[in-house]
C-alpha cells in the first residue's frame, strides 16, 4: 500500500520477493532493478539513519565516543549574539565572520559563565568533518590510497581548527567519507546497493549468528528521481547521492556499493531518511523548506514530487524466511567470498556454510 511516497510490502516468500522485484507479480509490475537502489536491515525496527546520528542507551551521540574529551571545536555565531551573550570569541576580519571555542557537547570552552550552546547542526557538521580528516591522515600516512587533490592535503598540518574547510573539496569530502563509511567511522552517509540480493544478503546474515533474530527490512530506494534535478535556481536538493571509484576498493566493487547523504543539517535531519522524505512530501512545494543556502531554498526531494510518488518501496521479510533466503542467495553467488574478495571472505564463506547447513537440518 502506497502511503506518503512509501509502498510497504509483507512479504511471504523469496520467490515473491524476487517477482516483485523484478516486476512479475500482481503487487508490482515494475522492474525495481533499473532505477532503484536497495539497503538491507537485519532487524525491522532499525531505521534509515546514519551512523554519526545513531544513540545509545542513554541518548548519548555515539559519534562522541570517536572524539577525545579535551577536543575543542570552532564554531561561527552571528555577530548579534556576540554582542547580545558578551561571547568570548575569535574574529575573523578578512571574511568579517566570529567563531567560538566548544567542547564536543557544545559548552563554550572560554567563558565557562555563559549558558549559551551553539546550533547542534553546525556542531554535528565539524565533529563529522573532525573525524574525516583523521581517517585522511592515517590512511595517507600509512601509503593508503585515497583520492584526493592536493587541496586537500594542506589539510594535514592545518593553519586553523575549523574543519569545514574540507567541504569546500566537495569530490575529496565524498571520497573520504565513503571510504570511512565503507570501513566503519560515523559518517553522514548511509550504504546502499545497486544490487537488490547483495542488500538482502545483509538483512537477512544475522541468521547464522543470533539465536534472536528478528524480521528484516529490505529498502529500495528510487534514485532517478534524484538525477537530473531542475531547480530554476530557486531550490537546493538536499539528498545527494554519490559512487565512489570502484577502482581502489574491491568490496565496494564486488558488493556495487553506492552512498546517500543530506548535503546540509536543516530542521529535522536526525528523522530517518524515509519519515523526512515523507513528511515533506505531504506538504506544498511552498512550506517544504526548511532552510536557506546561497539565496536558495533546502528542500529534500525535487519540488515536482508529491505523495502519490513512489519514492521507496518497504519490504518487510519474516525471521522465518532469512536462513531459506540466505541459501538461495549462496547458490546464487551471493556469498562471503563473493561479497568480501580475498582469505578472509573465503575462510568466513567455509564457516558461515556450516553453520547455514545446520541450520536448515534444524
Amino acid at each position: 500500500m502506497l502511503k506518503d511516497g512509501i509502498n510497504e510490502i509483507k512479504i511471504e516468500s523469496y520467490d515473491e520477493l524476487v517477482n516483485i522485484i523484478c516486476g512479475k507479480h500482481e503487487k508490482n509490475k515494475i522492474d525495481l532493478r533499473e532505477d532503484f537502489i536497495f539497503r538491507g536491515l537485519s532487524d525491522v525496527k532499525y531505521e534509515l539513519v546514519p551512523s554519526s546520528l545513531r544513540r545509545n542507551d542513554l541518548n548519548q551521540l555515539k559519534i562522541d565516543e570517536f572524539i577525545e574529551s579535551n577536543e575543542k571545536f570552532w564554531i561561527e555565531v552571528d555577530k548579534e549574539e556576540v554582542a547580545e551573550k558578551n561571547l568570548v570569541c575569535y574574529e575573523d576580519s578578512s571574511e568579517n565572520k566570529y567563531y567560538i571555542e566548544v567542547d564536543k557537547y557544545g559548552n563554550p570552552t572560554l567563558d565557562e559563565n555563559t549558558d549559551y550552546f551553539v546550533a547542534k547542526n553546525e556542531l554535528q557538521n565539524e565533529k563529522e568533518l573532525y573525524i574525516l580528516e583523521k581517517f585522511f591522515n592515517y590512511a595517507d600516512k600509512c601509503g593508503l590510497k585515497v583520492n584526493t587533490n592536493n587541496w586537500t592535503r594542506e589539510l594535514i598540518h592545518p593553519i586553523s581548527q575549523i574543519h569545514s574547510d574540507l567541504e569546500k573539496s566537495f569530490f575529496d569530502y565524498q571520497e573520504i567519507m565513503s571510504l570511512a563509511q565503507h570501513y566503519g567511522l560515523p559518517t553522514k552517509a548511509l550504504d546502499w546497493s545497486y544490487d537488490y540480493k547483495v542488500s538482502l544478503y545483509f538483512a537477512v546474515k544475522d541468521v547464522l549468528f543470533n539465536s534472536d533474530s528478528q524480521d528484516c527490512v529490505l529498502w529500495a530506494l528510487n534514485y532517478k528521481l534524484f538525477e537530473n534535478k531542475l531547480t530554476n535556481n530557486k531550490y537546493i536538493i538536499n539528498l545527494n547521492l554519490y559512487r565512489p571509484e570502484y577502482n581502489t576498493n574491491p568490496n565496494l566493487t564486488a558488493q556495487k556499493g553506492l552512498f546517500t547523504f543530506l548535503g546540509n543539517y536543516v530542521d529535522n535531519y536526525e528523522m530517518p531518511l524515509d519519515q523526512i522524505i515523507s513528511d515533506e512530501l505531504k506538504q506544498d512545494i511552498m512550506y517544504r523548506s526548511k532552510g536557506e543556502k546561497f539565496d536558495r531554498k533546502i528542500i529534500t526531494v525535487p519540488q515536482n514530487l508529491s505523495s502519490k510518488d513512489t519514492v521507496f518501496y518497504k519490504f518487510i521479510i519474516p525471521k522465518e524466511l532469512k536462513a531459506e533466503i540466505l541459501n538461495e542467495l549462496y547458490l546464487d553467488g551471493y556469498s562471503e567470498e563473493y561479497l568480501f574478495p580475498g582469505y578472509k571472505g573465503v575462510s568466513e564463506h567455509v564457516i558461515n556454510e556450516v553453520k547455514l547447513r545446520n541450520l536448515l537440518n534444524d
